[in-house]
C-alpha cells in the first residue's frame, strides 16, 4: 500500500483529490500573472517571418496594437485549466493556441526569445519555482481534510 493509498483510506479518495485541486488552483493563480512587457523585445528578437505573420494578423484584425505595441488579449495567460485525471492525479494544463510558444510546452521546441525576455515562465520551471508554496498549500488542505 502506498502512502497515498493509506491517506485515501483515512479520508477517502475523493477527499484526497480536493487538496490536490486546491493546490493546482493555487499554482494556476501564480502562473496566470503576466509579466510586464519588455519594450522592444519583439522588434529585436522576432524573425522576419514572425514579424510578417504578426503584421498580417494586425491587418486582418486578429491582433491589436497601440502606442505601446501589441495589446495583449490575456487569452493565453488565462487559458490554464485544472482537471481531475485519474485516482490521485490533478492536471493543470493550457491548451490555448499561443501556450506552446509563450510557456515552452511540448511539442514546441523552445520558448520564443521575446517571451523569455519579457519574463514568461517556462512550463519546465514551474515545479521548481513554485514547489515550496504548492507543497504548503497541499499540506494545509490535507491536514484540513484529516481534521473533518
Amino acid at each position: 500500500m502506498t502512502a497515498l493509498d493509506s491517506l485515501a483510506a483515512k479520508i477517502g479518495s475523493a477527499s484526497l483529490v480536493a487538496p490536490l485541486k486546491v493546490g493546482a488552483n493555487w499554482l494556476k493563480e501564480q502562473i496566470e500573472k503576466e509579466p510586464k512587457k519588455a519594450a522592444g523585445a519583439f522588434s529585436r528578437l522576432a524573425t522576419p517571418a514572425q514579424r510578417r505573420a504578426f503584421w498580417a494578423k494586425v491587418r486582418s484584425g486578429q491582433a491589436q496594437v497601440d502606442g505601446q505595441g501589441y495589446v495583449r488579449t490575456h487569452k493565453t495567460a488565462r487559458g490554464w485549466k485544472v482537471a481531475a485525471s485519474g485516482r490521485y492525479v490533478v492536471k493543470l494544463y493550457n491548451d490555448s493556441e499561443g501556450a506552446p510558444y509563450v510557456y515552452r510546452q511540448p511539442p514546441s521546441p523552445s520558448q520564443q526569445p521575446f517571451h523569455a525576455t519579457s519574463g514568461w515562465a517556462r512550463v519546465d520551471t514551474f515545479a521548481t519555482k513554485y514547489q515550496s508554496g504548492l507543497q504548503t498549500v497541499i499540506d494545509r488542505e490535507v491536514k484540513r481534510a484529516l481534521s473533518l
